[in-house]
């Protein structure tokens, strides 16, 4: 079973419909959106934007932290629905 079967089953509604997407991978920017969300001091949140931009997040040293990721891709973006 394919990764988008197995989020939708865990996390979705069998009739929710999986979309694929096509863009240039050069382009593209993944980051870890629950660094943007801090009330620690200016240096700390300067560092989380820091990690945010690289594309990194917090080390997984850290107990309880849990990254929430986010694509960013810039336009033009090809999307066709999969049918399974």
């Amino acid at each position: 079973m394919c990764d988008c079967l197995l989020f939708r089953e865990m996390y979705g509604d069998p009739r929710n419909q999986i979309y694929k997407f096509e863009a240039d991978e050069s382009s593209i920017h993944i980051g870890d959106m629950n660094l943007l969300q801090t009330n620690d001091s200016v240096l700390s949140f300067s560092q989380h934007l820091d990690l945010y931009w690289r594309g990194e997040t917090l080390p997984e040293y850290i107990e309880g932290y849990t990254p929430f990721f986010e694509v960013l891709a810039p336009l033009p973006i090809k999307i066709e629905k999969v049918e399974y």
